[in-house]
């Protein structure tokens, strides 16, 4: 009798270990579950923040909807030209996408950019570079060792920009405003290589034009230093000064039809006008040069 209750003391003692031990596995994995749902809520709502809304956009997210059309006519060949020089040069995206954001959000206004860009007439500016004298045929040498200083009117309407703090993406993104106070949509996707050739344009016409400056030759205390380092337009900084010759309503809308003079700075209306010629006097009839007496032909004899 008395084995049997040890017998049945020690199953009973089984069955509640196994009733315990099965209690305490419910809930480790009532705990694992409640861990797992925490960490998938934590991964889902980081997903959800720091995905991109944009993703499979075909525009990128700083600009708007395309429209059906560019705000100027465009020829297919300038739109390869500006869309090659968009796809080419960050600068010119970079600055399009950001006054694009800018002027959607209200935080530029478009017509406080018209002042910036004042064209001036007959503008008069000092041109520094080498004289030469010719020593003989073929050659020339320096007539001064330091390059003197030329006075030159220029032929065109000029603008005259200083450059500013806001002025980030240099001489690319001054074009850039310059477009949008010409006229040109730059909130417009269609109008992205009108501004790219304008950009171009400004960028291209004031390089040509730094070549000439007095800091490429004199240091800041107006020393001549031969190793002075030239100026660089991509390094434009606050407070430099860059020229370009303005582009009229007529000259804006060749630029996107035949851009190529415009960029080069070959374009009538742009481009340095030839020296006049003063018109030949007619003379009069009593001064008139007598005529040429034909040769005789020589005697048979």
């Amino acid at each position: 009798m008395g084995e049997i209750d040890k017998h049945f003391m020690e199953s009973l003692e089984r069955e509640l270990d196994e009733q315990k031990r099965e209690g305490q596995w419910h809930k480790r994995a009532f705990a694992i579950v409640a861990i797992l749902v925490v960490v998938g809520g934590a991964a889902y709502a980081v997903l959800t923040l720091t995905r991109d809304t944009n993703a499979g956009r075909s525009l990128p997210a700083e600009l708007p909807p395309p429209t059906q059309q560019a705000s100027l006519p465009v020829s297919e060949k300038a739109k390869e030209t500006g869309k090659s020089y968009y796809e080419q040069h960050q600068e010119i995206q970079s600055a399009l996408a950001d006054y694009a954001r800018r002027v959607l959000k209200g935080q530029l206004d478009i017509r406080s950019l018209g002042p910036q860009f004042q064209p001036v007439a007959n503008y008069t500016w000092d041109k520094w570079y080498y004289d030469t004298v010719p020593v003989k045929e073929g050659f020339k040498t320096l007539k001064d060792p330091q390059p003197t200083a030329h006075s030159f009117t220029e032929d065109h309407a000029m603008i005259t920009y200083t450059i500013t703090d806001d002025d980030k993406y240099g001489a690319w993104g001054v074009g850039i405003k310059y477009a949008a106070a010409m006229g040109v949509d730059i909130t417009n996707p269609a109008d992205k290589e009108i501004a790219s050739l304008v950009a171009a344009y400004v960028w291209l016409q004031a390089e040509n034009r730094l070549l000439y400056d007095k800091a490429n030759y004199f240091d800041e205390k107006g020393s001549f230093n031969p190793k002075q380092p030239k100026k660089n337009i991509n390094l434009v900084k606050a407070g430099d000064r860059i020229l370009f010759p303005h582009l009229s309503e007529q000259a804006l809308k060749e630029l996107a039809q035949a851009p190529q003079k415009y960029l080069e700075g070959t374009a009538p209306s742009v481009a340095p006008l030839p020296p006049t010629q003063q018109p030949q006097a007619p003379i009069p009839q009593n001064q008139q040069p007598p005529t040429p007496t034909p040769p005789k032909p020589p005697s048979s004899s």
